[in-house]
């Protein structure tokens, strides 16, 4: 554990982490997200991977320990972006026996102050729509929602009649796309778990295919095989509705693990409707709705609420 102070009447301490805190973060996030509505990670391994390419920061994460226990955590990823650096909420999971007392708020309050403290201009997050404790806490705390966004499951096998490709597919590693020319075929910016810098921070690089002429480039798609993430698809504009899309995602399907049974596409907009109609002719279905949201920072909580900074403490 890194820094720690008192969390008031909760009798808890509150502590920026450190990555020897792993093994409780693991172990607090497995408790606090068994009753979930959404299945979640459960083996270190992948949860460590997704950790890595969210960017967490354990600088920037908080936990709240009773005792020797840690009984809530805030994960905490780092980025940059044109306006600077700003923060993500990766999630903030707490131990179902330590709910209601207001730990999150409190967990919330002590991480904005030390990222104010830091120079970061914003913390943003997603919560599912149907979550509205939630949704309420992030709100009080000056969270203003950004967009709504739609993931979508699609079952693999994909029906044989999807086209090929055609001449001109290619598959490219990360470090080698040229993102600046494919983000301009994008109608609306990926979600922080997707974006060109979360593929690079991938502890197992994704699958890229595109497809160019002579002259430009007229679609690609991004794929994590093992878990069947499929991050971006973009089709420059020119090329749609001649089934370039729809050859892609098969192209892509064709790299998934052996045995997985769907693609799961997270974060498209519920406003991008031609997107999302594509998604439906595919076979894919709605699967969640979750809530962007946002807050520009300036020192939160209460009077007397606990404000990040080191003490004698160690691991």
């Amino acid at each position: 554990m890194g820094s720690h102070a008192p969390l008031g009447a909760a009798g808890l301490r509150l502590g920026t982490l450190r990555r020897s805190d792993l093994p409780d973060i693991h172990r607090t996030f497995v408790r606090a997200f068994a009753d979930y509505p959404v299945a979640m990670p459960r083996d270190r391994a992948t949860l460590e991977s997704l950790l890595q390419r969210r960017g967490m920061d354990y600088a920037l994460s908080v936990g709240a320990w009773s005792g020797d226990e840690m009984v809530a955590v805030m994960a905490t990823g780092r980025g940059e972006s044109s306006c600077g650096a700003e923060a993500y909420d990766i999630f903030t999971g707490v131990l179902p026996s330590h709910r209601g007392r207001g730990i999150a708020a409190e967990l919330l309050a002590y991480a904005r102050n030390e990222l104010h403290r830091l120079g970061i201009g914003s913390l943003q997050l997603e919560v599912l729509e149907q979550n509205r404790a939630a949704r309420r806490v992030y709100a009080e705390a000056g969270f203003e929602p950004v967009r709504r966004l739609t993931a979508l499951r699609l079952p693999l096998p994909l029906p044989p009649k999807e086209p090929p490709p055609g001449e001109g597919l290619e598959f490219l590693e990360v470090h080698a796309a040229p993102w600046d020319e494919w983000s301009r075929l994008w109608d609306w910016k990926p979600s922080w778990q997707n974006s060109v810098a979360s593929l690079h921070r991938a502890v197992r690089p994704p699958r890229i295919a595109a497809v160019r002429s002579d002259t430009r480039w007229q679609g690609y798609g991004v794929l994590f095989p093992e878990s069947g993430d499929l991050a971006q698809l973009a089709v420059h504009p020119a090329f749609r509705r001649r089934s370039l899309g729809r050859a892609l995602v098969a192209a892509l399907a064709r790299q998934a693990r052996a045995g997985l049974e769907e693609l799961r596409i997270v974060n498209v907009p519920a406003d991008a409707h031609g997107d999302l109609r594509f998604w439906r002719s595919l076979g894919a279905r709605p699967w969640i709705t979750q809530v962007e949201m946002r807050a520009e920072l300036s020192p939160a909580g209460p009077p007397g609420a606990p404000r990040a900074g080191r003490s004698e403490s160690s691991d």
